[in-house]
């Protein structure tokens, strides 16, 4: 469905919710249920329809058939709901139930945080049961850390819009595919609808709503953590190419064997390509010691893990010619 008609969908929806929640005087904000809204004079009616636009939202227009996950999202709003509705007061029920729901999803869909770029962290959490604990730790953070941001229109709603619109820009100048990129956008429509009436103080977000949302953008952002970003100069073999001290640029032909030429275009039954490249010259690559070692060995048998933290380290370069330094080639 077109996301426009998803808006305008939600938009009507979210009117008519709150009308009749108002009218029937449903999961409305109580100054019974919350003291310091006491000290609040001539509050009109609000309802705390903003968590059950989102999960709507999820439930009917994300795409994807992940009923499982969807049924966890309803536990994380109904925790927030009965918040509201002041039938789980304590803090520390509140606080174990999520936990109970948060360690569930991520044991059942074995999400982890796999990097922190902390080394002494990033050990620990190799370890199964440590990595769940601690995952499980950040995402109580977010939840709970929205549930106090959410005292003032619009912030919590624009606090998660902002962060779902950077991660899309991010991703999209980097040509990265997002496994979620559908449910970031419901989520960001969602979160507009429930921005535009917030901003009128109509309806607000409650704790169905913040709890909800800050959970959903908590996986999507566990999610895009293990995403790369590709910053080499591609190679284009028998093209532009990087070139340093002049040497022969790279290319690629097919193989030639008494009068065949192993080209699939050339007629051949498949491709055979020789390759002459000096990577080193006309390529960004990857640096190792063997640069260093008379013996320089194999990479492979050194390399343990698939994906490995890196640092990015950008250095201003000095002249050549104002420099002490010596190559093994003229350098202008």
């Amino acid at each position: 469905m077109n996301f426009y008609y998803i808006f305008i969908i939600l938009f009507i929806f979210t009117y008519f919710l709150n009308f009749f929640l108002i009218k029937n005087n449903l999961l409305l904000d109580s100054k019974k249920i919350s003291i310091h809204k006491k000290f609040v004079q001539d509050r009109v009616k609000v309802s705390y329809v903003g968590g059950l636009v989102i999960l709507v939202s999820c439930i009917f227009f994300w795409n994807e058939n992940n009923f499982a996950f969807k049924v966890f999202l309803i536990f994380i709003f109904i925790l927030g709901l009965l918040s509201d509705l002041g039938l789980l007061e304590s803090p520390t029920k509140r606080f174990f139930l999520q936990s109970i729901v948060i360690v569930s999803f991520l044991f059942f869909f074995d999400i982890k945080i796999s990097s922190i770029r902390i080394e002494f962290l990033d050990y620990l959490i190799q370890h199964k049961v440590i990595n769940l604990f601690f995952t499980t730790f950040c995402v109580l953070i977010v939840i709970n850390g929205s549930n106090f941001m959410d005292g003032v229109n619009t912030l919590v709603a624009g606090y998660f819009m902002l962060i779902l619109l950077s991660l899309l820009f991010i991703f999209f100048n980097n040509s990265t595919i997002l496994l979620n990129y559908n449910l970031i956008i419901i989520t960001i429509i969602s979160l507009l609808v429930v921005f535009i009436f917030n901003i009128f103080g109509k309806i607000y977000l409650g704790d169905n709503g913040a709890y909800l949302i800050a959970f959903i953008v908590s996986i999507i952002l566990i999610d895009a953590s293990k995403k790369s970003f590709d910053i080499s100069i591609p190679y284009k073999f028998n093209g532009n190419q990087p070139n340093y001290y002049d040497v022969n640029p790279g290319q690629l032909t097919p193989l030639q064997s008494d009068d065949i030429t192993y080209s699939v275009a050339d007629g051949a039954g498949c491709n055979v390509p020789e390759i002459s490249m000096n990577i080193h010259c006309t390529g960004t690559h990857t640096e190792y010691v063997g640069h260093l070692l008379e013996n320089p060995g194999d990479i492979g048998m050194v390399l343990k893990d698939i994906i490995i933290p890196t640092v990015l380290i950008t250095v201003n370069p000095n002249l050549f010619a104002d420099t002490k330094e010596s190559y093994h080639c003229p350098v202008e």
